[in-house]
């Protein structure tokens, strides 16, 4: 009499009794389809599998866009607040993939379920926690689950390699600050033109701040405090710190320079599919500026005065301590107040002389050896490490570990050598124009109207107390100094 009584009183010979919530996962948001349609066909297979056995279905939780990895899920945990406070016999999935993708966390998540409810079930597999095959074929699922993922995951990178090798697109789950990529194509500054979304068009204002900042001889710290008072915390939620501000300040990309972990060359030129936000000069002249940098607070009357100044016979850019202006490679100096005084002569000079560019490039053309001199060694370095990659390939046997180690770390070599003659040669090439390396400088024309550019360029002479000035081709578009007063 009382198994009789116990056998129906039992949840599994009365389904009506049995209550029931079901599971449904999507790692990937689908474009144009709404959050319910990408999970309607599990949704839809766990409520005919529940009328099929007579259950009572309380509720379903559907994750979207959450990997499988995760064992913290919004959905996932509602649903594991609602199983502790109210009584429910089963949880039904579609499948073990989408209940989970990782063992580890399959593990967990069982362990911790099947202390809120009788048993777990799913759909697709066939297979019920309280089967006695079940702990066998639930870890074989979840190992192959987690291989699968794998394969996913390298499938997918294998997708975008091909996308930024072959056809030079910029792949990142981030977009860089101020830049936007309408349909996953071409990378472009976030104006209001090329986008209806506010929050990027003010990351642009943003990206203008920190240069400008820069080149005012601001330091990075004193940058990313005001930027942090001014629009608040980086687009991820974190706070603004100067290698946040330096990781911005040396990113190629604003130059048009696509530079990505699956290849190791080196774009010779901007490539088409980034606009570029920055002119190469200019991004060149904030690299060799940053590389001089020491670090420690900045001496307060350098803070707001456009630094935009070389050393004549060094062509680098020059540093301010105390009220001295000097060259870190052949530490000649002068006064500030000295610099002051001969720069406002020379502009006074950009108005009344008439032959004023004129001398300003033969000021330059007395270093011009120098120069190239410095492109003719970095294309030397990069042709021997060419020649040793070769000798690599020829005396180590194929597939070996140091022979393999040995290739990465010259690519890398060679890597950093061509980004430097690229950057070199569009430096070159607004100082002293076209010249002797016409067929060499290979960067994006004059004539392009970049976001920022570099406007000018102070020439400073140690040894004559002379200052010149370099224009950039486009800064008088009228062609004479007059009329642009005028």
């Amino acid at each position: 009499m009382m198994d009789k009584l116990l056998r129906l009183t039992d949840p599994r010979e009365e389904n009506s009794q049995v209550n029931v919530v079901g599971y449904a996962r999507k790692s990937i948001k689908i474009k144009n389809m709404s959050e319910r349609d990408a999970v309607l066909h599990q949704e839809v297979a766990i409520k005919e599998y529940c009328e099929e056995h007579g259950y009572n279905l309380v509720k379903i939780y559907s994750d979207i866009g959450y990997s499988g990895v995760l064992a913290e899920r919004p959905e996932l945990n509602q649903m594991k607040e609602m199983l502790q406070r109210k009584r429910v016999n089963i949880l039904v999935c579609y499948n073990q993939e989408r209940f989970s993708r990782d063992l580890a966390t399959s593990i967990l998540l069982v362990v911790e379920i099947l202390s809120y409810v009788d048993k777990i079930e799913f759909i697709v597999e066939g297979i019920s926690s309280d089967s006695n095959r079940f702990k066998t074929e639930f870890l074989e699922n979840a190992a192959k689950a987690a291989v699968d993922r794998k394969k996913l995951k390298k499938r997918l990178r294998d997708a975008r390699r091909a996308k930024v090798v072959y056809y030079n697109y910029f792949r990142g789950t981030f977009k860089p600050l101020g830049l936007v990529q309408p349909n996953k194509e071409k990378l472009v500054p976030s104006t209001k033109e090329n986008t209806r979304n506010l929050d990027a068009v003010n990351e642009l204002r943003v990206y203008e701040l920190i240069v400008l900042c820069y080149l005012s001889n601001m330091s990075l710290g004193a940058i990313s405090r005001l930027i942090y008072r001014e629009f608040g915390p980086t687009k991820r939620g974190s706070n603004w710190s100067p290698n946040t501000i330096k990781g911005i300040l040396q990113n190629p990309v604003y130059a048009g320079i696509l530079k990505s972990i699956f290849s190791t060359n080196v774009n010779s030129s901007p490539v088409e599919t980034i606009e570029p936000v920055l002119s190469l000069e200019m991004f060149e002249y904030i690299q060799k500026k940053y590389s001089n940098e020491r670090k420690g607070n900045k001496f307060k009357l350098s803070k707001y005065i456009p630094d935009l100044a070389i050393c004549s016979y060094c062509l680098e850019p020059l540093r301010l301590s105390g009220k001295v202006y000097y060259c870190l490679n052949c530490n000649s100096e002068i006064g500030f107040d000295i610099y002051i005084s001969l720069l406002k002569n020379e502009f006074k000079n950009l108005v009344h002389v008439s032959d004023f560019g004129k001398r300003t490039i033969k000021a330059l053309d007395e270093n011009k050896d120098k120069a190239e001199s410095k492109i003719n060694m970095i294309k030397n370095e990069i042709y021997k490490l060419e020649k040793r990659h070769e000798e690599i390939k020829q005396y180590f046997p194929n597939y070996s570990e140091r022979r393999e180690k040995s290739l990465a770390m010259n690519e890398e070599k060679q890597k950093k050598w061509k980004e430097e003659l690229l950057l070199e040669k569009s430096y070159y090439r607004f100082l002293f124009g076209e010249s002797l390396l016409s067929d060499e400088v290979n960067t994006a024309p004059i004539e392009q109207d970049y976001f920022l550019t570099l406007p000018y360029l102070v020439i400073v002479n140690f040894k004559e107390f002379i200052v010149h000035v370099k224009y950039h081709e486009k800064i008088f578009e009228k062609g004479d100094i007059h009329d642009y007063l005028l």
